[in-house]
């Protein structure tokens, strides 16, 4: 989904975050440097870059918000300076390369789609050995929350009889569903661990995977795990979305329990979470276990793999063995998408469509539209 205005609005107002990465970029920038700002958005870090007197900054973002960042450039006096790029950055060749790669390019958390394989691939193809990576790391922390008001309002419909109507098959969704939140330090239950640390000097995978491990040191409930992460953008310039500090544009992610828990002093938790990139997105995966004793109190184990409505077919479609074939709709992509040779326009290959498929495009316009489409898509 494409950011709006507003979304740019709400990350230019999250002043930690900007101001940790103007300083960031101000301690790292020399009048030699060339900057590549990765996904830049509305192109402030390019700017920024400009400001701290980098020689030359190349913009890449491969959404349509980059003409806002050209429009910033040129009231700013920049727009000499900094060379815009739309395109996905994996695809992309720059002129040269570069001495600082920055990049805001994560969600809630940095296992964010495609962000890890976008650094990697910069890192390796645009980057100048010895260069720089702004972040240097993002470290990825857990702990278990108190959340009765979000737990309840995530779980207690699944639970509940309306109009005498039971609605719990909707629990098997429910529960594997992760939301983004923001908590107050004070529904901490355990003391915050690390589970794992993305060096993007040296990471090279894009799956997470990390072990926790707690002795309940009070008596407390708790309704699920709390994820968030700490950037280190560079020496000593850090900034993070964790509970107790301003409210960011990030949020932290919840990955409930099925079962509000009482957790007793002594007891055991221990946790084991995963995240897999999978197409373009993250399946989490997270396995609880809570021994009181000898006793197990509590075994869960939850993906949000499970929160989605597959039906049979879709799950068929998926299976490496399936045998697809073309849909009317199919078809009328592959017929443009064969037309789109680089001898053809818009106009041609639409009044093709419409011929081949007089019953789909009773008219040009109808078909220009889709051609349109497929054109801002694939060229």
């Amino acid at each position: 989904m494409a950011y709006t205005i507003t979304s740019y609005a709400r990350m230019i107002a999250d002043k930690d975050r900007l101001q940790a990465y103007a300083s960031a970029l101000k301690n790292s920038i020399t009048p030699n440097s060339v900057v590549l700002d990765l996904g830049c958005g509305q192109g402030i870090f390019a700017m920024l870059a400009c400001k701290y007197g980098a020689r030359r900054v190349y913009a890449l973002e491969v959404e349509n918000s980059i003409e806002l960042a050209r429009k910033i450039a040129r009231v700013n006096g920049f727009e000499s300076r900094i060379q815009f790029i739309q395109g996905l950055s994996t695809e992309v060749t720059l002129p040269d390369r570069v001495d600082i790669i920055v990049s805001d390019i994560r969600g809630v958390l940095p296992l964010y789609r495609q962000h890890l394989p976008a650094i990697i691939d910069a890192r390796k193809r645009h980057l100048l050995p010895g260069g720089r990576l702004i972040p240097q790391r993002d470290v990825l922390w857990a702990t278990a929350i108190e959340a009765t008001e979000l737990h309840t309002r995530l779980i207690a419909p699944w639970k509940t009889s309306l109009w005498e109507l039971d609605l719990s098959p909707g629990m098997d969704f429910a529960r594997h569903q992760w939301l983004k939140v923001n908590v107050d330090p004070k529904d901490v239950v355990l003391e915050p661990q690390c589970w794992a640390t993305l060096d993007y000097l040296a990471l090279e995978t894009t799956d997470v995977s990390g072990e926790l491990e707690w002795t309940a040191s009070e008596s407390r409930l708790a309704h699920g795990l709390l994820l968030w992460f700490e950037a280190v953008l560079a020496k000593d310039i850090t900034y993070s979305n964790s509970p107790g500090h301003p409210e960011s544009i990030s949020g932290q992610v919840l990955l409930p329990w099925p079962d509000p828990l009482h957790i007793e002093k002594g007891d055991l938790i221990r946790v084991q979470l995963r995240a897999q990139l999978v197409g373009r997105e993250y399946v989490w995966c997270w396995e609880t276990q809570v021994s009181r004793g000898k006793t197990l109190i509590a075994d869960y184990n939850q993906s949000s793999f499970f929160s989605q409505f597959l039906s049979p077919s879709a799950f068929q479609k998926r299976n490496a063995k399936f045998v697809p074939s073309l849909k009317p709709q199919g078809e009328v992509d592959s017929l443009i998408l064969r037309h789109m040779d680089g001898t053809q326009s818009l106009d041609e290959i639409s009044r093709a469509l419409a011929e081949a498929f007089p019953g789909l495009f009773p008219s040009f316009q109808k078909a220009l539209e889709r051609v349109r489409e497929l054109a801002e898509r694939y060229t």
